[in-house]
């Protein structure tokens, strides 16, 4: 489908609609990787043949590599299996299924307690070297999010881990 073309643009329906749909997404739901599974670090492949691992690979000319990360690091959802069944592996859910903004807020108090500024009910806000606040999440310098983040691009700190 070619968006350019005036007969596939839908009247009642814009970007905004898919956008809302991703936000509500990361709202009421998130899957739990597998621990100490690394599929890709400092941009380089390192575990391909692990069958969790489902690395994304970057060409060279692909504005997310900046010229020379190979990957993004990305595995399968840790998977259960049901107890009246056998073999069918079951997603779970580590968030919670309540539209209640936990992507922006956090869903735990260690990570509510970061995100607020605990004055005037307002978040933290990232502050520029001049000292004056910014409209943008602060900087994760602690490694809560544990993302393995671009080599030249710094993580924020939100609610949810998310990849922007």
């Amino acid at each position: 489908m070619d968006l350019s073309e005036e007969r596939d643009r839908d009247p009642k329906a814009t970007i905004f609609t898919m956008v809302w749909g991703q936000f509500i997404d990361h709202d009421t739901d998130m899957t739990k990787s597998p621990a100490n599974l690394t599929c890709c670090a400092g941009g380089r492949l390192v575990n391909e043949e692990n069958p969790e691992c489902i690395a994304v690979r970057l060409e060279k000319d692909d504005p997310m590599s900046k010229g020379h990360a190979q990957c993004f690091d990305m595995s399968r959802s840790t998977g259960e299996r049901r107890p009246e069944c056998s073999g069918e592996r079951v997603t779970v859910n580590v968030a919670t299924s309540w539209i209640d903004g936990s992507m922006v807020y956090g869903s735990d108090r260690h990570k509510q307690g970061l995100l607020r500024s605990f004055s005037q009910g307002k978040l933290r806000m990232r502050r520029t070297n001049n000292n004056k606040l910014e409209d943008i999440l602060p900087e994760d310098r602690r490694g809560e999010n544990s993302a393995d983040c671009l080599l030249t691009q710094p993580c924020f700190l939100a609610g949810k881990l998310l990849y922007i």
